[in-house]
């Protein structure tokens, strides 16, 4: 069975069409000569190189012009009803790449002259017979070594998996009564869970994370769920250097980055979040002890109390922990 979605049109890429169409219907609404138009010309090109161009390849040399013409005629058909009647669900076909963008097979024209017209709407878009819906349950299953998700996931595709984070829910609604603002960076998005809920409230969200195929998961699901996001592939160290966020999500990254950099070093990148946001959401184990996928050696490797912890945090960020939520691990809210 062919996937279908509902997907916002400003989500869709119209790449070099969108052009083509805009200076074409500018000459209409001038009431200009339409024989030279970009769109004529762009037919033009596409069949002295042989190419295939809405059929009029296959017609003779001497009937192209004709053919042109009347594709074009088509297209201002098109833009007229549009602009009267706006978009009628009409199917526009997608297909998906392996990071999990969005790619328009067919429906350039309706996309441009939407664009063009300035409207917004949920579009019908199904996939495209010629290509591929993006991978989630086999990308899932191999990264996560199984029916395996750390992050809940609404999708009914996985909804028989294991979520590893049942506490994810709980966990939301601490973050979600103390965040203000507008914007947040979810640092270590993953399956982009958070990173969802708080874009369907409406926040600016970033979702970063070091892992492409985690990211591309993410960012699938974000699409087809209409919401809005931005998405960063990178070490969070490199991307916040010049930023600022009104909330920073740093969920169960930091023993990460002990157990890659060592106790002292990953202590001090924490310095990288002073001035860079209002509010840091820092979840971490407080000792190695408490990390049950760790090797006995490792183990060894950081044992803090929480207040311990807490000062350390606190005296690397310049920021002062005004409140602790605990689950499976401790969330410390900083404040600057």
């Amino acid at each position: 069975m062919t996937a279908q979605y509902r997907i916002w049109n400003r989500f869709l890429p119209v790449g070099f069409t969108y052009d083509i169409i805009r200076d074409t219907l500018n000459i209409y609404e001038r009431g200009e000569d339409m024989s030279d138009s970009p769109l004529i010309q762009w037919g033009r090109r596409v069949l002295e190189e042989g190419g295939w161009w809405y059929g009029i390849e296959k017609v003779l040399p001497r009937r192209r012009e004709s053919g042109l013409r009347g594709r074009q005629k088509l297209v201002i058909d098109l833009y007229l009803d549009m602009k009267n009647n706006g978009y009628n669900d009409s199917v526009i076909s997608i297909f998906f790449d392996n990071d999990g963008n969005v790619k328009v097979y067919d429906g350039f024209h309706r996309l441009s002259i939407m664009k063009y017209l300035g409207i917004e709407a949920i579009l019908n878009c199904m996939i495209s017979t010629r290509e591929e819906d993006f991978p989630l349950v086999e990308t899932v299953t191999e990264i996560n070594g199984g029916r395996n998700l750390y992050q809940p996931c609404d999708d009914e595709r996985l909804k028989r998996f294991h979520v590893w984070r049942k506490d994810s829910h709980k966990r939301l609604q601490f973050i979600l009564r103390k965040t203000g603002g507008s914007t947040v960076l979810d640092i270590g998005c993953s399956e982009g869970f958070f990173s969802r809920e708080l874009a369907k409230r409406g926040y600016k969200v970033t979702a970063l994370d070091v892992g492409r195929r985690r990211l591309a998961i993410a960012r699938y699901l974000s699409i087809i769920g209409s919401l809005d996001l931005e998405y960063h592939l990178g070490k969070w160290q490199l991307y916040i250097e010049d930023k600022r966020f009104d909330n920073v999500l740093f969920l169960s990254v930091f023993h990460h980055d002990i157990l890659a950099l060592g106790v002292e070093e990953a202590f001090k990148q924490l310095e990288r979040f002073r001035g860079r946001t209002r509010r840091l959401f820092f979840e971490s184990p407080i000792s190695a002890k408490k990390i049950t996928w760790t090797s006995a050696e490792q183990k060894n490797l950081y044992d803090f109390t929480e207040k311990e912890f807490k000062t350390r945090i606190e005296e690397a960020t310049h920021m002062t922990a005004i409140e602790t939520w605990h689950g499976i691990r401790p969330i410390f809210l900083l404040e600057a």
